[in-house]
């Protein structure tokens, strides 16, 4: 029997045992925590952080378009499956199958490829990554070819991810992580909802596989600005 209620309420009990974790967790460090500055004055310092080092600047810029970008067209997968793929609805699964696939890859890989690249030239190399294979979705209309470019979208962007947040956490003071953390989350996830609705615009207007075409040509024009601004750091032996 179909049950196509059930994957929501799965994701809705999960969210339920995530909130009573973070309670009690939140329960905890407030019993300990002494009292701070005010919340708008740590925020504060955070941007300003931020917003004066000037590599991390640019590696928000870049992940937060990546992200607006790759919103867009996550939002459309489906209809492209269906439209454009004209494959089963139940092949949808297959294709984050392979975005899951992928980024399992490029997590397991980063550290290895940061310290053979560094910093710099893994992020660069992502980038690249994703845009060849996004633009690739534009194009092909092979099912399979399709899950595999997913895989390889996932791959570039949990390498990007690790290698990025390992940066931005070593960059930063301890004292200000939280608050530098919080502000560059903001920025970057804050449009994970505008690139959602961007993407369905484009399709709208201009068809599925613009939607593809666009986030990749987007993509360039902000790393040819950004790119130069990183660090190309390289981890110490043996770390």
């Amino acid at each position: 029997m179909r049950r196509p209620a059930a994957p929501f309420l799965v994701n809705a009990l999960s969210f339920v045992g995530s909130a009573v974790l973070v309670i009690a967790l939140r329960t905890t460090i407030a019993s300990r925590a002494p009292a701070g500055p005010g919340l708008m004055r740590e925020i504060g310092e955070g941007v300003r952080w931020l917003w004066r080092h000037r590599p991390l600047r640019a590696l928000v810029l870049l992940l937060t378009v990546w992200n607006l970008v790759e919103n867009a067209y996550v939002a459309v997968l489906v209809l492209y499956a269906l439209e454009v793929l004209h494959v089963g609805a139940s092949f949808y699964g297959l294709l984050l199958t392979g975005l899951a696939v992928g980024a399992v890859a490029g997590a397991a890989a980063a550290p290895w490829m940061e310290r053979r690249w560094g910093t710099g030239g893994v992020i660069a190399l992502t980038v690249v990554v994703d845009v060849v294979a996004t633009s690739g979705l534009a194009v092909t209309r092979a099912a399979l070819v399709a899950a595999a470019l997913l895989g390889v979208v996932g791959f570039g962007a949990f390498a990007f991810n690790v290698v990025s947040a390992t940066y931005r956490q070593t960059a930063v003071p301890d004292a200000l992580r939280g608050r530098v953390t919080s502000a560059y989350r903001f920025a970057t996830w804050g449009v994970t909802p505008l690139g959602a609705a961007l993407g369905g615009l484009v399709a709208a207007g201009f068809g599925l596989p613009a939607v593809f075409l666009l986030a990749g040509v987007v993509l360039t024009a902000v790393s040819a600005l950004t790119l130069p601004l990183l660090t190309n750091r390289r981890p110490a032996a043996g770390a």
